[in-house]
């Protein structure tokens, strides 16, 4: 049976101005979220963490973020649910290796698992279509592009706020765990990005 994604908008505009921020680097986070058993899997994406920027790969930062992830989130009975990536190249629409790495190593830890790639043709101008391409695993744990209708957005008028943040340059109060590793007075977790 196949999962379905809803994500909400906060989680969403965080992938996209992450990905604002750095038009020019690979970007990446973690996605945050529960699972609903009721009439099949139902998987919601509440919070996305930005995690790294650049030199995107599986090393001590993510090793790191992941583990800050799960801990600052266990009181809220939330859990990783997947992985997010932004390739560097604007018309670059295949899943990279380290993301079906990544996926993989997720899904051993909760099942099922998502990956969603940034479809950076779809940012500019940002705010006039969802730029997120949904990544499954299929009977054979092979990573395969999703069905349309699998991904969803939980809340009302995501595009129309989205465009408001962009046009107040909210991408530069945003901060990933790598940001953090850097000024630890900088919250990686973007509490008050939206506020």
């Amino acid at each position: 049976m196949v999962a379905h994604y809803a994500i909400h908008n906060e989680a969403y505009w965080k992938i996209v101005l992450h990905a604002l921020k750095y038009p020019h680097l690979a970007v990446n986070g973690l996605l945050v979220g529960s699972l609903h058993k009721e009439g099949g899997d139902k998987i919601t994406i509440v919070d996305a963490v930005p995690v790294a920027h650049g030199q995107v790969t599986l090393g001590m930062v993510m090793e790191a973020a992941l583990l800050q992830t799960e801990a600052a989130f266990q009181d809220k009975n939330l859990r990783i649910v997947g992985y997010y990536h932004a390739n560097e190249r604007q018309g670059d629409r295949e899943l990279p290796q380290l993301a079906k790495k990544l996926g993989d190593k997720l899904g051993t830890y909760f099942s099922p698992t998502c990956v969603l790639l940034v479809d950076n043709m779809k940012l500019t101008p940002p705010g006039d279509h969802v730029a997120l391409r949904l990544y499954t695993t299929d009977a054979r744990n092979q990573w395969r592009l999703g069905e349309e209708t699998s991904l969803s957005m939980a809340d009302p008028n995501p595009l129309g706020m989205l465009k408001d943040h962009v046009a107040e340059h909210r991408y530069h109060q945003l901060h990933d765990f790598e940001d953090h590793l850097e000024d630890v007075t900088r919250d990686w977790l973007n509490r008050d990005v939206f506020t």
